[in-house]
């Protein structure tokens, strides 16, 4: 279970880099900052979750699935809405063409 919720928590701060955010900013450092700070709430708002149960088809806030947990995170952290299902969730979002061992927060 407690490595169920570690991949759970892994795969939150993926999306945090996958899942385009819309930033309106004028500079390209206040940009910067805006997308940080957000993807700092998400991460923040996943992290919170750990430790409550996997329930197949759940979404929050008592019990989660995969699906389930990374629309509420973000649909809490910054009213971003993503798709419901992991199935519709894989088409959201950009390719990221690296390895998986590079990715880091922001």
């Amino acid at each position: 279970m407690k490595q169920f919720k570690q991949i759970l928590v892994k795969l939150t701060l993926a999306l945090a880099l996958v899942v385009p955010i819309a930033v309106q900013a004028n500079s390209h450092q206040a940009q910067a900052a805006s997308v940080t700070t957000k993807r700092n709430k998400v991460v923040k708002m996943a992290k919170k979750q750990v430790g409550k149960r996997y329930v197949y088809g759940a979404t929050g806030p008592n019990a989660f699935d995969c699906s389930g947990l990374t629309s509420y995170v973000y649909s809490h952290a910054i009213g971003k809405y993503i798709s419901r299902t992991t199935y519709s969730q894989v088409y959201q979002g950009k390719t990221v063409k690296v390895s998986t061992a590079s990715l880091k927060k922001g």
